[in-house]
């Protein structure tokens, strides 16, 4: 508007207005540009996006989302266990999860070592095992697995239902751990338990496994699942050193309270209900979107080390029982023989146990296990 109609830009640039005349300059050439070369300009931007990206720097955005996330995390927490759907799981989940921090609290602030009563480590497993009872009785409306791979191991996908009746047995196999545990001595003393005492021990894969569902490894990794192939190993490993702590147990070489001596068994009953009833929780605030996929599996897979700490902790004691530390390692390899197989090393496991605690067996041999 400021210039005459059959003005020249050259005339305008030396009468005084060069930044505005060079800055329309340029905005014209640059959308003249732009209609030749259309197919340019995505390439152009994207190639920008990419430079800003790599310059960027974290935000006082991510800053903020770091510091609120204890108020998100609490808000979130809330939400969960105030709905009215669901309410009695909801609830019994408070009361497992107050159960576990206090054994938790109680173990690392040295409370059960110094002789605190440690009944928290037999009524833990047993809410977390009736936890799992409710969940199954509640949640039947979810899928069947069909040999897929399961939504544990899955980015969006949800727990079968199988998945988690699954589970029931684990948490059982928990909850007999913990009460063989604490009250070893007293199940020992009286041979009305002792059936019950072998089919714990000795045989919880091959009876009670089977009245459960059973989500093979092999349809979760055989896309290369990762995740899974990790669970599938300390899987194998956990399940035989729990055999060994219950041959142990069987044989009474853990003395007569072992809740208080030894705080390896601790470590190991509150990682349990880590793995078993609260590994379920983290499955729910996967699914509800209130913590993402990656952060769910890292809280799992996450104690993992703690557990290969906590059976690092049982070399010492191995040292002392170096034939039947031998003898559950070989267990170990018959883990990937015939199941056939696998039912006749538990039996000669048993036959060996049952000689050394009856005293059947020859001294010398006794005294190696």
């Amino acid at each position: 508007a400021l210039l005459p109609r059959d003005s020249k830009p050259g005339l305008v640039f030396s009468a005084g207005l060069p930044t505005m005349i060079e800055t329309q300059t340029t905005a014209t050439e640059a959308t003249l540009k732009q209609r030749k070369e259309p197919e340019d300009a995505p390439a152009a931007t994207d190639a920008a996006a990419k430079d800003a990206k790599k310059d960027s720097k974290p935000s006082i955005y991510t800053l903020g989302y770091i510091l609120c996330a204890p108020v998100t995390f609490t808000n979130a927490t809330i939400h969960i266990f105030s709905g009215k759907r669901f309410r009695i799981h909801r609830l019994w989940g408070i009361v497992y999860l107050a159960l576990w921090i206090y054994a938790a609290w109680g173990h690392f602030a040295g409370h059960f070592a110094a002789g605190g009563n440690t009944a928290v480590f037999w009524v833990m497993p047993t809410v977390g095992f009736i936890q799992t009872v409710i969940a199954c009785k509640t949640f039947t409306f979810l899928p069947k697995a069909n040999d897929q791979t399961q939504g544990y191991y899955h980015e969006t996908k949800g727990m079968s239902y199988d998945f988690i009746l699954e589970n029931l047995y684990f948490a059982g196999l928990l909850l007999f751990q913990s009460v063989y545990l604490c009250w070893g001595v007293e199940l020992r003393a009286n041979l009305i338990f002792l059936p019950f005492e072998v089919l714990g021990t000795f045989f919880p894969y091959h009876t009670v496994r089977d009245l459960v569902p059973k989500s093979s490894f092999r349809h979760s990794t055989k896309d290369g699942n990762r995740y899974a192939v990790v669970v599938k190993v300390f899987y194998c490993i956990a399940k035989h050193n729990g055999y060994y702590i219950n041959y142990l147990c069987f044989l009474g070489k853990f003395g007569t309270n072992p809740m208080v001596d030894y705080s390896l068994l601790r470590n190991l009953l509150i990682l349990g209900g880590w793995g078993t009833t609260i590994a379920m929780f983290l499955q729910t605030l996967k699914f509800r979107r209130y913590i993402s996929h990656t952060a769910a599996m890292i809280l799992y897979v996450g104690c993992f080390p703690f557990f290969y700490a906590t059976y690092l902790s049982l070399f010492f004691v191995c040292q002392d029982h170096a034939a039947l530390t031998a003898l559950a390692a070989v267990g170990l390899w018959v883990n990937f023989q015939s199941r056939s197989l696998q039912i006749a090393w538990q039996c000669f496991m048993c036959a060996i146990c049952l000689g050394s605690r009856f005293e059947v067996l020859p001294p010398a041999v006794a005294a190696l296990l």
